[in-house]
């Protein structure tokens, strides 16, 4: 819940990570402005060009490419979420397991909403449009069908790696956040080497290596997006634009169970970014989940998660 309702912050270009100070209620109005207006506004905005912005395009100008991480994060990624989390209800005897994944879902992306559009005056902007309206409510349609769930399972299946989230004690902010996944199937005649994909705001391609006590190594590289830009349209209409940059990752996990991801990037995202998980290093009967950073911004940054906080403690430095 605290990786998808605050996904956004680990854009690097994102300027309020301060969680307790928010004004969430300001935000709120524009979200809602928004979402309730969605007709109007797609058509200010102009619907084919919303189409080919959010939906769907042919274009290989990343500018073009905001519908990527709709169909990937928000179809595929969540409705994948959305099962996880009703299997997790119906384990746990809840009532009603779908209608609260669904409501568990649909409440985190509508959170992360309204912390993209902080602090600002209101405005058109088509992104929640399209995630809450459209690809959100299809990921859920679709994990709905069994073959969906046996393809993303089975025939190509996709796995959660997201982050550890670190609230800092000394600024309120909240780092290592994000909801992340991992696609890997091995070769048809070599189960030892499989190539994956790692997304989120990232798309690291690589390999994987499968060692005898059943680990994965795996080295990859790529892209990622490392803020967005905002530009007014007629002073009225708010465009974001994905500033890209490269990244490489090196990855650890056991039974596609993530241990250790290191992630190196360039400016304003973490520079070097390292997470161990918990049960990954043990002294006894304690075993921390450990996050160490680098940001050229705050300097070094350093936090403990542990397997019954929502949310670890960390410190950071300025330099």
């Amino acid at each position: 819940m605290i990786n998808g309702s605050f996904d956004i912050l680990r854009h690097g270009s994102w300027g309020n990570r301060d969680i307790i100070n928010y004004n969430y209620g300001t935000s709120n109005k524009i979200v809602y402005y928004n979402i309730s207006n969605a007709t109007n506004h797609i058509k200010k905005f102009g619907t084919k060009k919303f189409v080919e912005l959010e939906v769907f395009n042919l274009s290989f100008d990343p500018d073009k490419g905001q519908y990527i991480p709709n169909i990937a994060s928000h179809v595929i990624g969540n409705g994948m979420l959305y099962v996880k989390m009703e299997e997790w209800y119906d384990h746990h005897n809840y009532k009603h397991p779908r209608l609260l994944s669904a409501l568990s879902t649909t409440f985190y992306q509508y959170m992360n909403e309204i912390v993209e559009h902080f602090g600002e005056r209101n405005h058109i902007s088509v992104d929640p449009i399209a995630d809450i309206l459209i690809f959100n409510p299809l990921g859920i349609l679709l994990f709905s069908f069994d073959p969906v769930k046996n393809f993303f399972s089975q025939t190509f299946p996709i796995y959660e790696w997201s982050s550890q989230p670190v609230f800092m004690l000394n600024n309120n902010h909240l780092e290592n956040t994000g909801q992340n996944y991992l696609v890997r199937r091995p070769f048809k005649y070599n189960q030892t080497i499989q190539p994956f994909i790692y997304y989120g705001i990232h798309a690291i391609f690589g390999l994987s290596y499968k060692t005898l006590d059943n680990k994965n190594l795996s080295i990859g590289a790529g892209t990622l997006v490392r803020g967005t830009e905002g530009n007014y349209i007629n002073n009225e209409i708010k465009l974001l634009t994905p500033l890209m940059d490269g990244t490489l990752g090196f990855f650890i996990d056991k039974n596609n169970s993530l241990l250790v991801s290191t992630i190196i990037t360039g400016p304003e995202v973490f520079n070097v970014e390292l997470n161990i998980y918990p049960n990954t290093l043990k002294v006894n009967n304690f075993s921390p989940g450990i996050f160490c950073a680098y940001r050229e911004v705050e300097g070094f940054m350093m936090g403990l998660s542990l397997q019954y906080l929502p949310a670890g403690l960390g410190l950071t430095s300025s330099l």
